[in-house]
């Protein structure tokens, strides 16, 4: 398996593909875009939250929780909260998502089960989406899309390293782990189509 230096190196190329992208195509500027960049950074490494090794965690869950507490502090800032409040709302996630929220994660995983497979970059991306539909489709779509881009580049990156197609996986021998993991994914895809009100021509112009 490649290691975490490697799926390192893979997430930023993956953060720096979504930051252009968000630049150039959709012409954000170039501090918004930064935040595809960091969802797709954080996508990159999200699958190795589930390791033993303390040095995976500390990285991972701390970027993770940042993406999800920045991600908070844009909806709350969207819907009129005061500036100060907003901060310590977001401070406050930030220390929870990563101390409370990586404790539950290391007590009910295990490395390289179902938090290496498809239904994570599908959950995690919509996930993502619906978190920053405030800020209209494109940018939610933008940011949800380089998420699920970059927890594919990691089961990609690993599927690849070990010559086979395990990483990429839509289920695993732990019934209720799957079960969990497409119910995730499942409830945050329809989250995301109804607050982003899609329909599947806006989807197919999207990119026109």
């Amino acid at each position: 398996m490649p290691s975490f230096e490697t799926h390192i190196y893979c997430a930023a190329a993956v953060g720096l593909a979504g930051t252009a992208l968000a630049a150039v195509h959709m012409h954000w500027s170039w501090p918004a875009a930064a935040l595809a960049g960091l969802a797709g950074c954080a996508g990159g490494i999200l699958p190795d939250l589930d390791s033993d090794t303390s040095r995976s965690v500390r990285v991972v869950g701390g970027l993770v929780s940042l993406v999800l507490a920045v991600a908070a502090i844009r909806y709350l800032t969207a819907h009129g909260m005061p500036a100060m409040k907003t901060a310590v709302y977001g401070a406050a996630l930030l220390l929870i998502f990563n101390t409370l929220g990586v404790w539950i994660f290391k007590k009910t995983t295990r490395h390289r089960g179902m938090f290496h497979s498809l239904p994570l970059a599908l959950a995690f991306g919509a996930a993502l989406a619906g978190a920053f539909a405030p800020f209209g489709k494109n940018a939610a779509l933008v940011v949800g899309a380089a998420g699920a881009a970059g927890v594919l580049s990691h089961l990609v990156l690993d599927a690849v390293f070990s010559l086979r197609p395990g990483p990429l996986k839509l289920w695993s021998g732990d019934f209720w782990a799957t079960a969990a993991f497409w119910a995730a994914a499942a409830a945050a895809s329809v989250w995301a189509w109804v607050t982003l009100d899609l329909s599947l021509e806006q989807l197919s112009h999207l990119w026109q």
